[in-house]
């Protein structure tokens, strides 16, 4: 089991060099109206990784507005992208 945090604009490596791997996204951390860090869990159904280059999303609602993130993982690496003006700052998740 391999935890990783993800920021915005950045890339991790990950090893996803097995033939299936389970992703879990555990929570995504996020700026409030008020401009403070706030931590958002996120209840969702595990995703079997059967790819070395594999995409998942999310929606949810911050700040009383809609907002998505995908998450990317290619080339060994992972990556965030958000929707444009977001508050989510990174993404916590883990691949098992």
């Amino acid at each position: 089991m391999t935890k990783v945090v993800l920021g915005v604009f950045e890339s991790v490596p990950v090893d996803i060099t097995t033939s299936v791997t389970t992703l879990q996204i555990l929570k995504l951390t996020y700026l409030n109206e008020e401009g403070v860090k706030q931590d958002f869990p996120i209840k969702q159904t595990p995703v079997l990784v059967n790819s070395p280059e594999f995409m998942t999303g999310y929606v949810t609602k911050l700040n009383e507005k809609r907002w998505g993130f995908e998450l990317y993982l290619k080339g060994g690496k992972a990556y965030l992208e958000t929707d444009n003006g977001s508050p989510v700052l990174s993404v916590e998740f883990e691949l098992i």
